[in-house]
């Protein structure tokens, strides 16, 4: 045999290695746990050299991409307002038309999987009054249909339809009255909503002389819409309004904004057949609260509140609803997540809700 002190290299072996100790035959890796991982479960290190399981993954499968814009129609379509209709994957549009009297129009277009909208279908002209106010919209998943709420300056009235799809057209019934006199015109203050838990359609509008915060429960049948007793949101003067359904409370979240002074405030609405009732006021800032929208995060079961401050950026705050008689909103502090907002006239024009 040969006895070796130090280091020996070698360039070639023959023979077996198979009774040599102290060597791992195949490569291995030893780490500290972070949580329970089994065999075969995909991990990450860690930024201190754990490893954790990873709890998901995501794959995109021939993610899309951004092609060039199609034009709906030629004419100046102004104000639109468009829902989302998951049964026949379909997006529904409606806006005035400035070129002519401001009447109002829809289009219809089917949605691929790829997220590709189009083709769209025919201009259907559904009201021939003069609206230039910017309408609610909303589908009801129960009774597959869409509603419309819209203020015609012709009547100075706040109307509804309930809308019937039909590949790319749609019908639309005729109107049923929500305000009969003293609506607002005001580009932003006629809201629709749907609640999916009980079923109902709710519209959120300004109303009086002071456009105080007013709101009706509908219930779709056929091809017309009924509407329950108005019920007042608060007595504060307003220019903007917004809502958005929370399922896991079953309530409707509702925000307004001041005119003046510009406070964001938001209220709790409970639904109880064709009635709803709101909480007591809950402050989301006390002033300098522009163009006031909110939003509710499924995954997180949380509120998201933004608006414009007074050095126009866009902020934000998020909220937790408690339930209980109460129906009261907690918020975090503000955040800012653009240091420019776009002009927000321009934003309610071509926004879609």
């Amino acid at each position: 045999g040969i006895n070796v002190t130090g280091v020996v290299t070698a360039t070639s072996f023959s023979g077996s290695g198979a009774n040599l100790t102290g060597i791992d035959p195949a490569p291995t890796v030893q780490a500290t746990a972070d949580g329970a991982i089994a065999a075969g479960d995909p991990v990450i290190v860690k930024s201190d050299g754990d490893v954790t399981k990873v709890v998901q993954t995501v794959a995109v499968n021939n993610p899309p991409s951004a092609g060039s814009n199609a034009r709906i129609y030629s004419d100046n379509m102004r104000r639109p307002a468009a829902c989302y209709i998951p049964d026949g994957n379909k997006v529904v549009v409606v806006a005035h038309n400035a070129s002519s009297t401001n009447p109002l129009e829809s289009f219809v277009a089917n949605v691929t999987d790829a997220g590709v909208i189009g083709p769209w279908g025919s201009v259907d002209r559904f009201e021939t009054n003069n609206c230039q106010a910017m309408p609610g919209l909303c589908y009801d998943t129960t009774n597959d249909k869409v509603v419309v709420l819209y203020y015609s300056t012709t009547t100075t009235k706040i109307w509804s339809r309930v809308g019937t799809i039909s590949g790319t057209n749609i019908s639309w019934g005729s109107r049923v009255e929500v305000l009969g006199s003293g609506g607002s015109d005001n580009f932003s203050c006629k809201r629709l909503i749907f609640d999916s838990t009980n079923s109902k359609v709710i519209a959120l509008f300004g109303a009086g002389g002071g456009n105080n915060p007013r709101s009706r429960v509908g219930t779709v049948s056929g091809t017309s819409i009924s509407w329950g007793t108005e019920s007042a949101m608060n007595n504060v003067e307003s220019d903007q309004m917004d809502m958005a359904y929370d399922p896991d409370t079953q309530r409707i979240i509702a925000i307004s904004k001041a005119q003046s002074g510009s406070e964001a405030s938001c209220h709790v609405g409970t639904v109880s057949g064709t009635d709803i009732t709101w909480g007591a006021e809950a402050e989301v800032v006390s002033a300098n609260a522009m163009y006031a929208a909110i939003t509710y995060d499924t995954k997180n079961n949380k509120l998201v509140a933004q608006y414009e401050d007074n050095n126009a950026h866009t902020v934000y705050k998020v909220g937790t609803v408690t339930g209980g008689s109460t129906n009261t909103i907690s918020w975090s502090s503000v955040g800012t997540c653009l240091l420019y907002t776009p002009s927000p006239r321009d934003v309610e024009e071509y926004r879609f809700a």
